[in-house]
């Protein structure tokens, strides 16, 4: 098995993460990690043995065969480029970007040098999806409700909630579907008084008439992430953090009869599950779970909701 190097840009929240699970993966050799912070990047590297680099350009002189890239979406372009340039594949963390214009740059320089770029979107990853996804397929969804709420990340500052959090579920509405998503509405309201939104309430209209509502907030002591379907025959109540999945008959006999089975969950660290498809993508040619142009959907989506918000 040919042995892939890797490399990682960012050791914070997210990329510590990556660190972490790439250093302990088979046939897979770290071979630089980089952050601007020189203290959590020596803490980092130090906890998981790693080789710590003082620049980009000392990462891409150890010409790795992937980097991943997990720096707040303002920086993505910049860190994203040099790599991309390079012919290198990589996983960048979600949002692709920052901005629509942003994004479509990174696209359009991967495909002028051949670089393959997936996006981290990491709930595609999470057991209780993995098993709603496989449930959900060939069944006609009339509708999708999705709370994700919880407290400030001190770690967010150049996005707001929509495309922090929201963007998740507005790939999982596309994801789950396999419909596109035909028109959008949006609220949006910053209590904090500054430019960036910290409640979102997002409408979305699919093909095939299927509606999916979004719901998001930075104001929430307790974090919840919780899905609700709709298909013609049943309805579905799954849990992201207790990784659970519940499947109610929509036209019970009798009250008793309404709770149908609960779905059996393959636990797997997300992160991991992530990686290692990303791994074995760049080790095989095959297509990434999560492509440059759904990240792109997701981050336009978002955008033109705030665009269009109220």
């Amino acid at each position: 098995m040919k042995k892939i190097k890797a490399g990682i840009v960012g050791t914070g929240s997210m990329g510590c993460h990556h660190v972490r699970v790439l250093s302990s993966m088979d046939g897979v050799e770290v071979v630089g990690v980089y952050d601007s912070d020189p203290v959590c990047l020596e803490h980092i590297c130090k906890k998981n043995n790693a080789k710590a680099v003082k620049s980009i350009s000392e990462l891409l002189a150890q010409k790795p065969d992937t980097v991943s890239i997990a720096v707040p979406a303002s920086l993505h372009e910049e860190v994203a480029l040099p790599f991309i340039k390079a012919g290198i594949s990589i996983l960048i963390e979600k949002p692709l970007a920052n901005t629509h214009e942003t994004a479509k740059r990174i696209i359009e320089s991967a495909k002028k040098s051949g670089a393959r770029i997936m996006v981290g979107h990491i709930e595609r990853f999470n057991p209780a999806i993995v098993a709603l996804k496989k449930y959900v397929d060939n069944k006609k969804i009339l509708s999708i409700d999705i709370t994700r709420v919880g407290p400030t990340p001190p770690r967010i500052k150049d996005v707001g909630i929509t495309i922090d959090l929201g963007i998740h579920d507005i790939d999982l509405a596309t994801f789950l579907t396999g419909k596109k998503i035909v028109a959008t509405s949006c609220a949006t309201r910053s209590t904090r008084g500054d430019v960036h939104e910290d409640i979102s309430m997002l409408l979305l209209k699919l093909e095939d008439g299927c509606i999916a509502q979004i719901h998001s907030n930075w104001l929430t002591p307790v974090k919840t992430r919780a899905i609700q379907i709709a298909t013609t025959t049943e309805f579905i109540k799954a849990d992201l953090i207790e990784k659970s999945v519940s499947i109610f008959n929509r036209f019970p006999d009798n009250d008793d009869a309404s709770f149908s089975t609960k779905l059996e969950i393959e636990i797997k660290e997300p992160i991991r599950a992530e990686l290692e498809s990303f791994i074995h993508s760049v080790r095989t040619g095959e297509p990434f779970a999560v492509t440059a142009e759904e990240g792109l959907i997701a981050l336009q989506t978002a955008t033109n909701c705030l665009n269009n918000s109220i």
